[in-house]
């Protein structure tokens, strides 16, 4: 009659604990068989699975060493709920895109303006002439314009770079259009005075 005791080769299965277990590799079939589901629905088209896989398996680690508490439920409770959005974040952040309140956008290099543009002397003698004319707080504007910059462009610069608060785009499409509203005061006054 054989023992019911394991042996000394094979470890004794670990079940309770295994559902609480910070250790990645005691998880690896779950993530897979996570990655399947988000594949089979679609969820992150335009990636490998293999690419996939890998970067759940970095942010599983992660998370479930970091992030992951035992005594509030199961590891695959966890993952379940909160590793799509960790994998998601990462995969769509390296590709670089930026996370907003209006979802993902992808992150718009802009070249910076290599100096003024070249006029002919007789614009630049005409144009100096109608930045002298215009309202003094104006004129750096006015002058950004007459090189191609945009007034949109214009109203982020003036806007403090650090000021990340949810109003932000609304702030710069009002402080957009109080400027034109002030360059077309400006352009009717100019318009009468002559």
């Amino acid at each position: 009659m054989a023992s019911r005791r394991p042996s000394r080769r094979s470890p004794p299965i670990r079940r309770a604990g295994r559902r609480v277990s910070r250790d990645v590799g005691d998880h690896i079939g779950f993530v897979f068989t996570l990655v399947e589901n988000w594949k089979r629905t679609k969820r992150l088209e335009g990636f490998e699975f293999d690419e996939i896989v890998s970067v759940s398996l970095i942010e599983a680690e992660r998370v479930l060493r970091t992030k992951y508490d035992p005594k509030k439920g199961t590891v695959t409770t966890y993952l379940s709920r909160y590793l799509f959005g960790f994998v998601q974040y990462r995969l769509l952040k390296n590709e670089g895109k930026r996370k907003t309140p209006n979802g993902w956008i992808p992150v718009v290099k802009t070249v910076a303006p290599s100096g003024p543009k070249e006029f002919d002397p007789a614009t630049l003698v005409g144009l100096e002439d109608l930045f002298d004319r215009v309202h003094p707080s104006l004129r750096p504007i006015l002058r950004r314009l007459s090189e191609g910059d945009d007034l949109e462009e214009i109203a982020r610069e003036l806007l403090l770079s650090f000021d990340a608060t949810p109003r932000r785009r609304e702030k710069i499409e009002a402080l957009t259009e109080s400027l034109r509203r002030d360059l077309r005061t400006e352009l009717r006054r100019f318009l009468h005075d002559d």
